[in-house]
């Protein structure tokens, strides 16, 4: 995608960075330090950074502040870098993997191992270095960095378009001055969409936040493209949810949507522990939405829709029974930080009934547990769902089971991972407008 081509008609301003950026680098070609002075002063870096030590080596959760500007300082030395080598005369025609060695190597020729072993509790070793072609995109170098923290690491992207004289940086996803380590873009992931037929593309971010004690975490994705400036993309989406560290995962990127799919906790029921979780978007233009599906079985599609904000579960729900829906939906909600006490509720999904053949209806019955609660819950709920269209649908919720679906069918005790390439099949066969 050439986003100025997208933004041109309205605003002819925007050019403005872009054309101020070709003629700058234009200037600087000559003036930028070789490679060699580079990789020393980020030798140079390395060094500080690892003579910081957390105040807590056991759980060093927080990052103390002499690192910070040091990690963004290291970060900005290695894109430089990169940028020096892929603008370097002797790289004109060198591909990906030429160019990604010719980094390494500068950077071993200063002492710096790229992938190294270092302590994990320490800052600043250089975990990996990697400057790929995006598939479909032979204008565009993504080059990604990827530096160590406590318990995770922390990766920074750069796009680069291909300019007159020189490559030019368009977008840049870095995250900086963190506290804790839970700000770095650990297990970072990212796709850039194929273009469309107006030549758009968007790019899409999935990160981990790292952490030391828990094998459970939020997953971050955003959409974005190319914005005035390279630090300030447009972001067209920006979500979060549960992931199971360590478990599979898969990122599927189309001309107008994508997936992404991982292991989330199954907050209905800790005997279950998993559900698989579906984040799959139709982008647009600039309009991005959620399509289906949003869940493989009858049991996680509950889950996900009570967890939804209501604007967005009302879309997957029975227009006939909808003030109902929204008032147990509004009730479900379980707290977090301050109100978790008094919200908070435990409960097991004790049977999943198809109700015909092949099913494509199901009644659920999930015991509650809010003895806690100054709203008390009853003690038990009666779920109906549908599928039609290969999208679920949240039919009924009741305090009394309905009649007409005999049958208590257990329910699924361990997602199979073969469900997810089943399910997306199933859907990908067009595109969602």
């Amino acid at each position: 995608m050439d986003i100025h081509r997208q933004h041109v008609m309205k605003t002819p301003f925007m050019l403005l960075p872009f054309a101020f950026a070709v003629i700058l680098a234009s200037f600087n070609l000559e003036a930028q330090p070789s490679e060699e002075s580079q990789a020393t002063e980020i030798a140079d870096t390395v060094h500080k950074l690892a003579g910081i030590v957390p105040a807590d080596k056991e759980l060093p959760y927080d990052v103390p502040e002499p690192a910070r500007p040091l990690l963004t300082q290291l970060k900005h030395q290695l894109r430089d870098l990169v940028v020096n080598t892929l603008n370097d005369p002797a790289f004109r025609t060198a591909d990906s993997t030429q160019l990604t060695g010719s980094v390494a190597s500068r950077l071993r020729a200063a002492g710096i191992e790229v992938g190294g072993e270092h302590q994990p509790e320490y800052f600043g070793g250089i975990d990996g270095i990697n400057i790929v072609q995006p598939k479909g995109h032979p204008d565009l170098r993504a080059a990604t960095t990827t530096i160590g923290v406590p318990c995770g690491a922390d990766t920074s992207l750069y796009i680069f378009k291909r300019g007159i004289p020189a490559w030019i940086m368009i977008l840049a996803a870095e995250s900086n001055n963190y506290a804790q380590v839970d700000g770095a873009q650990g297990d970072f992931g990212f796709d850039i969409s194929p273009p469309d037929e107006n030549g758009l593309w968007f790019l899409i971010t999935k990160k981990v936040p790292p952490w030391c004690t828990s094998n459970w975490s939020a997953v971050r994705y955003q959409v974005l493209r190319p914005g005035p400036a390279t630090d300030r993309p447009i972001i067209l989406l920006n979500e979060e949810g549960d992931y199971r560290r360590y478990e599979a995962e898969s990122l599927a990127v189309r001309e107008h949507d994508f997936t992404l799919t991982n292991f989330g906790y199954q907050m209905l029921d800790g005997g279950i522990l998993e559900r698989i979780c579906f984040h799959r978007y139709s982008v647009i233009g600039d309009r991005v939405t959620r399509v289906p599906p949003i869940a493989v079985l009858p049991q996680d599609f509950i889950d996900e829709w009570i967890n939804l904000p209501w604007k967005e579960a009302r879309r997957w729900s029975n227009p006939s029974a909808i003030d109902r829906l929204e008032l147990w939906h509004s009730r479900l909600q379980r707290g977090t930080g301050e109100d978790w006490e008094k919200l908070h509720y435990y409960s097991e999904i004790e049977f999943v009934q198809p109700c015909n053949k092949p099913p494509s209806k199901w009644q659920i019955g999930i015991p509650l547990d809010s003895e806690k609660r100054q709203d008390k819950l009853p003690q038990e709920l009666y779920f109906t769902v549908a599928k039609g269209n290969g999208a679920f649908s949240m039919t009924d919720i009741t305090p009394t089971r309905p009649l007409g679906c005999p049958g208590k069918a257990s329910p699924v005790n361990w997602p199979d991972p073969s469900l997810i390439e089943k399910e997306l099949n199933q859907h990908l066969n067009s595109t969602p407008r």
